[in-house]
């Protein structure tokens, strides 16, 4: 069951997120396993759909993609987005 954050802890988590995101995507580009968190693959595109269409590409949307694997700089700096004010 997922929790509910405050507004305070939403706000937090999402500059700490920000701010990982920062460190990883400046240094290396990890591999994040995107499938042993959310199973179903429309899930997953429907993620990622949001994604493309946040990161202001979304022409790299790609409907036959399963997307298992993603960087992991990218998906803290969409759930900062996301969680965030």
């Amino acid at each position: 069951m997922p929790k509910i954050l405050s507004v305070t802890e939403a706000e937090l988590a999402a500059d700490l997120l920000q701010k990982a995101a920062d460190h990883f995507g400046g240094r290396v580009c990890n591999d994040y396993n995107l499938s042993e968190v959310i199973l179903v693959v429309q899930k997953r595109r429907e993620l990622m759909k949001k994604f493309h269409e946040w990161n202001g590409d979304p022409e790299n949307f790609d409907p036959n993609n399963e997307y298992v694997w993603v960087s992991d700089f990218m998906m803290m700096s969409y759930m900062a987005f996301v969680i965030g004010p």
